[in-house]
């Protein structure tokens, strides 16, 4: 064995030990998470219009009660910052410099995304859970996670799909619009959530009550 080849032998080990303690380990899917922070691209569709807007969301929450979404546009331009603690809803709509709170309801996002959906029902679609109440018919898939909810007397429905580890594709539907959600990636934690799950009016954005 020549010298070059002895240094190969060395450290080709070496360099594959870098290599593996550098990779990301995956997330493993974990059906039990109470909290978590999921980066997401969505699509929302107007069915009437055939009209679409695309955009990427940071969806930070912990379990049932508090969530806090921030969306961004082209080139990471701020579109909205939106919290949901309980039953109160606030809103920051950046590009329109307006503000807006109240008790959340179904009709709580028509003026920021233009759709009749109860944020709420963003805790199951991210936390994979079935959707609670009256008039939703749920089904599983074969690794016994939700994998359809549907609302028939609404035209609701929300459908799950391509999982893999924390990642996922999900559509949620209404009457008049389509909402594609693709999660990319997840982190098990809220990083500072007593920031996080905090929104106060901008002083030079003007103020909306939601009824």
């Amino acid at each position: 064995m020549n010298l070059r080849s002895f240094f190969a032998l060395l450290i080709m080990p070496l360099v594959a030990f870098l290599f593996t303690s550098c990779a990301t380990a995956p997330v493993v899917y974990n059906q039990e998470k109470v909290e978590g922070t999921w980066q997401a691209r969505i699509q929302i569709k107007d069915l009437k219009t055939n009209k679409s807007d695309v955009l990427s969301l940071e969806f930070l929450s912990e379990k049932e009660k508090a969530m806090r979404l921030e969306a961004t546009g082209a080139l990471g331009a701020r579109v909205a910052s939106l919290l949901v603690k309980g039953e109160n809803i606030s809103y920051a709509v950046h590009t329109q410099r307006k503000y807006y709170s109240g008790n959340v309801s179904e009709k709580s996002l028509l003026p920021l995304f233009k759709v009749s959906l109860d944020p709420r029902w963003l805790y199951n679609v991210f936390f994979d859970e079935a959707l609670p109440g009256s008039g939703w018919t749920c089904m599983n898939d074969t690794n016994k996670l939700v994998e359809k909810c549907e609302q028939l007397s609404t035209g609701y429905m929300i459908f799950w799909s391509e999982r893999k580890d924390e990642n996922k594709r999900v559509l949620i539907k209404g009457a008049d619009f389509e909402i594609n959600v693709l999660v990319k990636s997840f982190e098990t934690k809220v990083q500072n959530p007593s920031k996080a799950f905090s929104l106060e009016a901008p002083a030079t954005y003007k103020r909306y009550k939601l009824l």
